[in-house]
């Protein structure tokens, strides 16, 4: 209830990431009440087993002492990293330092997003974990195929705003799906999460892939990237998974 509704996906992250600011602490009450409450919400709607994009680490605990079986993803994220082998080495440690059951809650490093992950780090996550399963944001708004397909925009505004831009990046004038397919992600293990924007022939490839879609219409309305052509998903015989995307995009 804290990120107001947007009517595009730039002004939404921009609220968001001013919010941030403010909760830096991970661990702070607030935080783990609000995940562990929304564990109980999905379990009392009948949800059998989930899977978790978390920065922080903290929901394996959450959700092992809640007993809600999980696939946690563990995100990195880095559009201009000096060493991204680094980055995945050092988060793939704080994965294998966790104490939960790993029978009962598997967690892997994810990366986050064409627009918000370099190719040398995905590069890096593809080389240090090639056979898990893995989280990709893709083909969410209008400002990401921009992005890709020209360059520029409110996307590149936004990453040297923030301070991590890197200016030898071009786009490679393509689209989100055939993007990741260079650093190796599309393949039966990837959950390809929202797809507002995919084309007829993206979602195919996706099928084909044996990929699944996660489809977060809720956070789609909510962001301002736009309503989910759930029929053109059906459609293609992708296979379709339901999602939320978050307490900070959704009621």
């Amino acid at each position: 209830g804290l990120v107001p509704p947007a009517d595009s996906f730039d002004t939404w992250v921009r609220a968001l990431l001013a919010l941030r600011r403010q909760f830096a602490d991970p661990l702070a009450a607030g935080i783990i009440h609000a995940a562990g409450a929304a564990i109980v919400e999905a379990r009392n709607a009948g949800t059998g087993v989930v899977g978790d994009i978390s920065n922080t680490l903290v929901t394996p605990r959450l959700l092992s002492d809640a007993g809600m079986p999980a696939h946690v993803f563990h995100e990195v994220l880095g559009f201009n990293v000096e060493d991204p082998a680094g980055l995945v080495r050092a988060a793939r440690s704080r994965v294998e330092a966790l104490d939960v059951p790993k029978e009962f809650v598997h967690v892997s490093v994810t990366a986050h997003a064409p627009y918000s992950v370099s190719p040398a780090l995905f590069m890096a996550v593809a080389e240090q974990a090639p056979d898990t399963v893995t989280s990709i944001h893709l083909g969410e708004s209008p400002e990401e195929i921009h992005f890709l397909n020209h360059g520029g925009g409110p996307i590149h505004a936004a990453l040297e705003s923030l301070g991590v831009w890197n200016s030898n990046w071009t786009p490679p004038r393509c689209g989100p799906v055939e993007y990741i397919e260079k650093f190796g992600f599309l393949s039966g293990r990837l959950l390809a999460v929202h797809g507002v924007q995919l084309s007829y022939r993206e979602l195919a490839q996706l099928a084909a892939a044996g990929a699944t879609l996660v489809s977060c219409p809720r956070s789609n309305h909510w962001v301002g990237a736009g309503d989910p052509p759930v029929e053109r998903f059906y459609a293609s015989g992708v296979r379709v998974a339901i999602g939320t995307d978050s307490l900070a995009s959704v009621d």
